[in-house]
């Protein structure tokens, strides 16, 4: 779901995957197997939007009410997403959202859940 709207974000920008590789530093193959994921890798997304200027609390907002942030992703946890977003600089989100992602993959890992999107 997460992993076309990245796909569309880009292509909308007439940005192709090198491009992206480029701004991102993620390899060409991670960024696509990233628009394939239901929910693509945390820092891409972040320098993603970034770069397109979009906030990512606009990126992870559901396009209808029926869809969510992911399951591991608590309500507390989404509110801290969006004081991350909304309270530093692009540098420093880009950090805490890698953290964020990390603990979050550390927490599911002990859940037995798999977060998808490594660099």
């Amino acid at each position: 779901m997460y992993g076309m709207k990245a796909k569309e974000l880009r292509k909308s920008a007439g940005l192709t995957q090198k491009d992206c590789r480029k701004i991102t530093g993620h390899t060409q193959s991670s960024i696509s197997n990233y628009e394939k994921a239901e929910y693509p890798n945390a820092e891409y997304v972040a320098k993603l939007c970034s770069h397109l200027n979009i906030r990512l609390s606009e990126f992870w907002k559901a396009s209808d009410e029926t869809e969510s942030l992911p399951s591991y992703i608590k309500p507390e946890q989404a509110e801290i997403l969006r004081l991350i977003n909304t309270n530093f600089d692009t540098e420093t989100r880009i950090a805490l959202w890698d953290l964020f992602h990390k603990a979050l993959e550390g927490f599911a890992i002990a859940g037995g859940i798999k977060i998808t999107g490594k660099k």
